[in-house]
């Protein structure tokens, strides 16, 4: 699965992204909403990992852009305080396991009995 991770601080994104490839992933990494937005219009990808709080485009507002450039595109932010509406979110600090766990189930496809079963 190729994954564009985006955080405008360097250490997370060395983390994050060694985390990915040691998982099997292809990943990017941008340092912050307009690097992302030039590499989607270059590179189709499977999952948009962002931080939420970025200066000059923050992660929901990216997302958002993303989706117009890559219909379709499984979308991923983390936080460690805010709580944005409309993406799934993963808390920071969290452990290795739990990102891979967490991207894992952001491209994961529903099935329709778990939609219906969840009331989505």
């Amino acid at each position: 699965m190729k994954i564009l991770v985006v955080d405008d601080e360097e250490p997370v994104r060395r983390a994050v992204s060694t985390v990915l490839r040691d998982g099997g992933h292809t990943v990017l990494v941008a340092s912050d909403g307009l690097c992302a937005l030039d590499a989607l219009a270059r590179d189709q990808v499977d999952l948009l990992l962002s931080d939420v709080a970025m200066p000059v485009m923050r992660g929901p507002e990216l997302a958002s852009k993303a989706l117009r450039l890559q219909p379709g595109l499984s979308i991923l932010l983390m936080s460690g305080a805010e709580r944005p509406d409309g993406y799934p979110l993963l808390a920071k600090p969290f452990r290795k396991q739990t990102l891979l766990a967490a991207v894992h189930d952001a491209v994961a496809p529903r099935s329709p009995e778990s939609v219906s079963a969840t009331g989505d």
